[in-house]
Formats: structure tokens, sequence, C-alpha cells
């Protein structure tokens, strides 16, 4: 059986179908770092760093996927950063705030990254 529409429904249908969209793709992203987070927590880490890719998506909407992981590691940090990073020659990544020049001299390259970090220490 068909549902009856009105001119309203009508209108908003391609809004409401965007927004139901992007909140799917923003709890994929969620799942993904959750699942992410919980294996480096198995692996006796106490921090997590997800960098961000560089697309208009992840930026408009790092805010609620930030707010979505904050429900889910309740007592943890989980925050939104703009960090330096630097690329050790071992293959490690290390952030970049008070390295001496000796340890910065030993790093491949430096970027800066945006990233989700949740930090249970």
């Amino acid at each position: 059986m068909l549902t009856p529409l009105t001119r309203e429904t009508l209108r908003n249908i391609r809004a409401n179908h965007s927004e139901q969209m992007r909140l799917s793709r923003i709890q994929n992203i969620i799942r993904l770092i959750y699942t992410d987070a919980v294996r480096a927590a198995t692996e006796g880490h106490t921090l997590y760093r997800y960098e961000l890719p560089t697309s208009e998506f992840y930026t408009a909407n790092a805010k609620d996927i930030v707010l979505g992981l904050q429900q889910l590691f309740l007592k943890c940090d989980v925050e939104h950063k703009n960090l330096t990073l630097g690329d050790c020659r071992n293959g490690t990544t290390l952030e970049v705030r008070e390295m001496d020049r000796e340890r910065l001299l030993m790093l491949r390259r430096i970027r800066n990254e945006s990233c989700i970090v949740i930090d249970w220490t």
C-alpha cells in the first residue's frame, strides 16, 4: 500500500534523506574508531590517535564524531586536536611538542594532522 505524502513532506524528503546518509556515515566512522581503539587497548596501549582524512566531510562533522565517541568511551579524554607529528626513520610516529634539536633531526618528515585522540591513561 502506498503512503500519502503532503506537500511539506515532499519538499523535505531530500533534506531528510541527506541527513540520514550523513548520520549513517558518522556512525560507520565511529564504529571504525571504536574497534581500532579497543584493539589498541588489548595490545596494552593507553592512547589511540585517529588521523582524520583531509576531506570536507570530516572537517564539517568532526564535532559530531567526537560527541559520539565520548558517549562510548566514558571517563576517557576524547578530543579533536591539530597535532604536529614526526615520522621516525624506524616507522613510528611521534608528536612533536617539546622535542630537542637532536631528536628533531632523527625525523624523516614533520607534518600537521587533524586527529581524534582517545586517552584512557
